[in-house]
């Protein structure tokens, strides 16, 4: 029964700390993962096998006495140390490409507006959000993802990302975004190039 309870502790340990450095995004969350860390250890301690074995002690002479060393597990502790090392700086590169990976950050959505060279409307580039004066107001994030922009006039568009058929619509009305934002999921939404 102890056997299968260590077994279980090293599985959650495992899991618990794996998640703990994948989706640190802060030093607090790092800290806490390095700290948590040594439990990680602990169970692969217990559930290795303890090898048994004779180790020949080294006479050291020291100031007209001779003393009997025996240098045990230097080996064990190196390897240990080591991949300690290896397991810190892979899953420290692994934190940084997986912040990488959000929506927001892979399409350029910088600052407060969607980025862009194109000045033409209707051209079929979201950059012409921004260069019509387009700012980004709300983000309803979901498996259908919807995205209001405003104008200083007032208009206002909103997007509608629905990541199961990797597509883009949109909706445009001239007033009364408010409204429109809380109404998002019935509003008729069409091509880029064909509201304008």
């Amino acid at each position: 029964m102890r056997k299968i309870l260590t077994y279980i502790g090293f599985v959650i340990a495992c899991v618990l700390v794996s998640l703990l450095f994948v989706t640190a995004t802060t030093y607090i969350q790092l800290a806490v993962a390095v700290i948590l860390y040594p439990i990680v250890a602990y169970f692969v301690m217990k559930i290795l096998p303890r090898k048994t074995r004779v180790v020949p002690a080294v006479a050291v002479q020291t100031a007209g006495t001779q003393e009997e060393v025996a240098d045990f597990d230097r080996r064990t502790f190196l390897k240990l140390v080591g991949a300690t090392g290896i397991f810190f700086f892979v899953s420290s590169l692994f934190g940084k490409w997986a912040g990488a990976l959000p929506f927001g950050k892979s399409l350029g959505l910088g600052g407060n507006s969607i980025q862009g060279n194109s000045a033409t409307p209707g051209a079929g580039n979201p950059g012409s959000l921004t260069a019509n004066g387009y700012q980004i107001s709300e983000i309803d994030d979901g498996a259908i993802t919807f995205y209001g922009f405003t104008n200083v006039d007032g208009s206002w568009l909103i997007m509608k990302e629905d990541t199961e058929t990797s597509s883009f619509r949109y909706a445009k009305g001239s007033s009364g975004f408010p409204a429109s934002w809380d109404n998002r999921q019935n509003l008729k939404y069409d091509y880029y190039y064909n509201l304008f």
